[in-house]
């Protein structure tokens, strides 16, 4: 619980003081690296929208990217990015991408275990993974739909893939760029 209290903390703080990503991630990495006992690692995706929604800011420390979704025909677009875990070396590394939004943009933000979910076939015992085709598919399949309803969607189809049964943390994050034209709830 401690770890959830200081991870909250840097939060709140960084929204206090605005330091990009890199710097955040310095710090934080500084703090989990003095902590007694150690061995405690975080893999996180620092994004910042700015006000005028017009460009946003990404960086990543070892977890999974990002994918935006635009209306089909356009093609989903992975932020495949690099960066170091947290709380492990005492000089880590972040890739930064500065990437211009447009009215109507959704992203989705997932963790591993969303790609990694695991579906056992009952009659041969084999193990097959999502995989991130697999979660693109799901995407595809429920783009159309309201920002609320496309998560709902495709965290159901992730859920009876693996039968209701994760091996691994899953969580699922979406959000729209709003359109200055139609009038916001």
């Amino acid at each position: 619980s401690y770890h959830t209290v200081m991870l909250k903390a840097f939060f709140e703080e960084n929204a206090r003081t605005g330091n990009d990503g890199n710097t955040f991630f310095q710090l934080l990495n500084r703090q989990l690296l003095g902590q007694q006992g150690g061995g405690r690692m975080v893999t996180a995706t620092f994004i910042r929208v700015f006000p005028c929604f017009t460009k946003g800011e990404i960086v990543c420390d070892g977890h999974r990217a990002m994918l935006r979704v635009r209306p089909a025909p356009s093609p989903l677009m992975s932020f495949k990015m690099t960066g170091d875990v947290l709380g492990i070396h005492d000089t880590v590394h972040f890739e930064k991408r500065v990437f211009k939004l447009s009215p109507g943009d959704r992203y989705l933000i997932y963790t591993d275990g969303i790609p990694g979910a695991q579906r056992i076939d009952g009659k041969t015992g084999d193990k097959s993974k999502l995989s991130q085709k697999g979660l693109e598919r799901f995407l595809r399949r429920h783009r159309a739909k309201p920002l609320e309803a496309m998560v709902a969607g495709v965290w159901n189809d992730v859920l009876s893939y693996c039968h209701y049964k994760p091996v691994d943390d899953m969580l699922l994050f979406a959000f729209e760029i709003p359109d200055g034209n139609k009038q916001q709830k």
